[in-house]
């Protein structure tokens, strides 16, 4: 009989972390369209003798919510479900209501976020967990599906947690907060994102089952690996050698990452018993992501476009660019000189800008976001970003509403499924790596422009 644990709901924390911005607005933010904004990951530690203890981490985006104005302030209201499946059954739900009341707008800034965690208390078995986000002030939603496979970690050899990112550790003052673990208060970072007023990558792990003796002698020491997107080894930090005080034990720190570029990374944890000769490891993804330097980046292309590049880079520049271009548009690129090109590239962006007359042009800094998410998350091997089914799917249609990510299994490919609740109606995509190799194709779409392929779920098998 299937069996879950829930803990208890005083466990669930819900706090309002601040990133580093300006307490002014962006500008960016206050023209754009306010929808919800959802960030989950999850993360699996040791449990009791029968059950893993699993940390659902949720982040909601501050300034894709809709305050209201209510008296002399101004509120956002908004409800958080969460529900754990099993095949086909909810065997966990919980459900928060929850409101954030303020005094000028003006203090909502870029990288705000409410943050949740929420620990459950789980059997063996394959799970999925949903999050639907429902702002009541503007009715717009929010949603995150993922799979799990949830096991129990071994008793008797050294083994490892998932890792946790954080936004900050700090030792606990208050050993009764739901955020504090091994007397550390811990506030996670949801979008495993570093870069924006986050220079230093700070994450939490625990090693369990170290050999410690009656008078607790011997060491162990933990290496810190980051690798690059093709596995490439860029740093290895080597932890100090501590002594073993207990059998499970914390491993937590943070260290400076502002010398690594906008791209995706691996982080790996491996723990040393110094005395045994035995090894356990974890590892998870995270992205650097900094906006100015995006920006700034892709300025220095235009300068190089308008006024240094050849035929085939400014062509190149335009395929970018060219998933968002008019029939006509095209055409015309094609028959204009150079002198031609590089002044119809200025017009292009200009014709696209919301506000006119300023000096920013949101719609393009919008697309510019997108082109360099999609080199960061959709790259492989020498395929850029950009040039994948995913990218062109983000680039055209901007970000899903949400998206529902299953692993490959020995007998089933990894696949994506984007749902995008407004365009033409609802609609979604879905993408297989049909290779195991990253590179996740677009079989089947609801979206009358592309591709349609009743017999899709057949690519889901191997």
């Amino acid at each position: 009989m299937y069996y879950a644990q829930h803990l208890s709901k005083s466990l669930l924390a819900f706090m309002l972390f601040l990133m580093a911005s300006p307490p002014a607005m962006d500008q960016s933010l206050a023209q754009e369209k306010k929808r919800p904004r959802l960030s989950v990951d999850l993360a699996q530690f040791l449990g009791d003798s029968t059950h893993t203890k699993l940390e659902v981490y949720q982040g909601i985006d501050r300034s894709g919510l809709v305050y209201q104005k209510a008296n002399q302030v101004f509120v956002a209201r908004f409800r958080l479900e969460t529900k754990v499946m099993y095949d086909d059954s909810v065997v966990i739900q919980q459900e928060i209501l929850e409101s954030d009341t303020i005094d000028n707008k003006n203090l909502i800034g870029r990288g705000q976020q409410f943050v949740f965690t929420t620990p459950f208390l789980l059997e063996p078995g394959s799970y999925r967990v949903l999050t639907f986000l429902h702002d009541q002030n503007s009715e717009g939603e929010a949603q995150s599906r993922i799979s799990v496979e949830i096991s129990l970690f071994p008793k008797d050899s050294l083994a490892m947690s998932d890792i946790q990112f954080a936004s900050k550790i700090q030792r606990a003052s208050d050993p009764e907060n739901p955020l504090v673990k091994n007397n550390l208060l811990i506030m996670p970072n949801p979008q495993a994102l570093f870069g924006d007023g986050f220079e230093n990558i700070t994450f939490y792990a625990e090693l369990y089952n170290l050999d410690v003796s009656a008078n607790q002698e011997g060491a162990y020491h933990v290496d810190y690996v980051i690798e690059d997107r093709e596995g490439k080894t860029l740093s290895r930090l080597r932890g100090k050698r501590r002594r073993k005080m207990n059998q499970n034990t914390a491993i937590y720190t943070s260290f400076d990452i502002s010398g690594l570029k906008i791209e995706r990374y691996l982080m790996r944890l491996e723990a040393f018993d110094d005395d045994k000769n035995i090894r356990a490891s974890a590892s998870k993804h995270f992205s650097v992501f900094r906006r100015a330097e995006a920006l700034a980046f892709h300025a220095e292309q235009e300068r190089k476009v308008y006024q240094e590049l050849d035929e085939a880079a400014l062509q190149n520049y335009f395929d970018q660019i060219s998933y968002i271009a008019a029939h006509d548009e095209k055409s015309i690129f094609r028959q204009l000189t150079m002198t031609g090109k590089r002044e119809f590239l200025v017009q292009f962006w200009e014709r696209r800008d919301p506000t006119k007359g300023t000096s920013r042009n949101e719609f393009k800094e919008d697309y510019i976001e997108r082109l360099v998410k999609a080199k960061i998350n959709f790259s492989f091997g020498e395929t850029e970003g950009w040039r994948t089914d995913r990218g062109r799917i983000l680039l055209l249609y901007a970000a899903p509403d949400f998206i529902d990510r299953l692993p490959g299994l020995s007998d089933r490919n990894a696949n994506e499924t984007w749902y995008y609740e407004t365009l033409q109606g609802g609609c979604l995509f879905i993408f297989i790596d049909l290779n195991d190799n990253g590179r996740y194709r677009l079989i089947h779409s609801t979206h009358r422009d592309e591709v349609d392929n009743p017999d899709w779920e057949s690519y889901l098998y191997k």
